[in-house]
């Protein structure tokens, strides 16, 4: 699958609270699978204890319920982040 036909999919939902942004719980899922009612939260979660561990849902679970209040400067942090990230990509 090509990476236009994807979305970031969340292993937990929210746009107010601090997983928005969090790597370890963004990965590449297909449209259909990320839309509304089209989500496997089930097979997503089994996916990131094996890949992470059973520690790593737990903390997901948790950060869930944290609020995050991004400021205009956590915005540039994160552009900067990912920006070198993806330069260090294509090394």
């Amino acid at each position: 699958m090509m990476w236009k036909e994807g979305d970031a999919g969340h292993f937990q939902n929210g746009r107010k609270n601090a997983v928005l942004f969090y790597d370890k719980g963004i990965h590449f899922q297909c449209k259909e699978c990320n839309g509304p009612g089209g989500g496997e939260q089930y097979k997503y979660g089994l996916y990131i204890e094996r890949r992470y561990g059973i520690e790593e849902v737990k903390y997901q679970q948790k950060l869930k319920k944290t609020t995050k209040q991004y400021t205009k400067q956590d915005y540039i942090d994160l552009v900067d982040e990912y920006k070198e990230k993806i330069k260090n990509l294509c090394k």
